[in-house]
C-alpha cells in the first residue's frame, strides 16, 4: 500500500511539475497577446487620430507602437503618412525606406515614398519608386499619373504621355479630363 502512495505522489508531483511548467509556458504568450492587444490598440488609435487630421497625437501613438515592436512596417508606415503630412518629408522616406526593408512586397509603401521623393523634388527617386510600385501592382492608376508627373519634371515627354494614357485607361478621371483638355483622344491612343 504504502509502495502504491508513493507511486500515486509520484504521478501526482509528475502532473503537478507538468501544470506548472505548462502555466508558466503560457505565461509569455499571455503576455505577448496582451502586447500584441496593445499594439493592436495603439496602431487603431493612431489610425482614428490619423484620419480626424490630429497629426502629432497620431505620431505619438505610433512611436509607442514602435517602442513595443520596432520592427512593426503597419507603424513604419503609418508613421511615415504624418511624417508627410507634417511637410518632413525626410523623415517620411526613412519611415518608408525602414518599412519596406521589413516588407518590400506592399506597392503602397513604395508609391508613398516616391510621393515624398516627389516633395523633395528627387524625380529619378520618386519614378524609381513609382515603378516598384507597378510592378507589385499594374492597376494602381495614381501610380502612372504620379510617374508620369515625375518624368515631366525630367523632361520625359514621351514617358510621361505613355504613362497618362495607362491611368486614363484604368479609369483615372482627372487625368482623363487632362488629357481631353490638351486635345489628346486617350481612348484610342496606342
Amino acid at each position: 500500500m504504502l509502495i502504491q502512495l508513493c507511486g500515486m505522489g509520484v504521478r501526482l508531483t509528475f502532473l503537478v511539475a507538468a501544470w506548472l511548467c505548462f502555466y508558466a509556458c503560457l505565461a509569455p504568450l499571455r503576455a505577448q497577446d496582451a502586447s500584441n492587444r496593445d499594439i493592436l490598440l495603439l496602431l487603431q488609435e493612431g489610425v482614428a487620430r490619423l484620419n480626424q487630421k490630429d497629426y502629432p497625437a497620431a505620431l505619438n501613438f505610433f512611436n509607442e507602437v514602435l517602442k513595443l515592436s520596432p520592427h512593426n512596417s503597419i507603424a513604419l508606415v503609418n508613421r511615415g503618412i504624418v511624417k508627410a503630412k507634417l511637410g518632413n518629408y525626410e523623415g517620411a522616406v526613412l519611415d518608408y525606406s525602414a518599412a519596406l526593408n521589413i516588407d518590400s512586397t506592399d506597392f503602397r509603401t513604395y508609391y508613398n515614398r516616391g510621393r515624398a521623393y516627389m516633395e523633395l523634388k528627387q524625380y529619378a527617386l520618386a519614378i524609381a519608386d513609382f515603378t516598384a510600385a507597378l510592378r507589385l501592382d499594374s492597376g494602381y492608376a495614381n501610380a502612372y499619373t504620379n510617374r508620369a508627373n515625375a518624368r515631366l519634371q525630367l523632361n520625359d515627354s514621351l514617358g510621361a504621355y505613355q504613362d497618362y494614357i495607362k491611368a486614363a485607361q484604368l479609369g483615372s478621371l482627372k487625368v482623363r479630363e487632362f488629357l481631353k483638355a490638351k486635345g489628346i483622344d486617350w481612348e484610342h491612343a496606342p
